[in-house]
């Protein structure tokens, strides 16, 4: 947990901007930047994890 913690941060520190994600046409735009964080602010409990699992398939 401690070095994903440490690689978040080494994350931020190399691209600032934080996408904030309010729609699924938002989430694939926010894959083609080039944001390394994202913020969903979209979804539910049954939604949500179909977003993240989205969101970590850039990587």
């Amino acid at each position: 947990m401690a070095e994903k913690k440490k690689q978040s941060f080494t994350d931020m520190m190399k691209s600032p901007i934080i996408a904030a994600i309010s729609s699924p046409k938002r989430l694939d735009e926010a894959m083609d930047s080039k944001c390394s964080i994202a913020f969903l602010m979209m979804g539910d409990v049954m939604s949500l994890p179909n977003y993240v699992k989205a969101c970590n398939r850039r990587e």
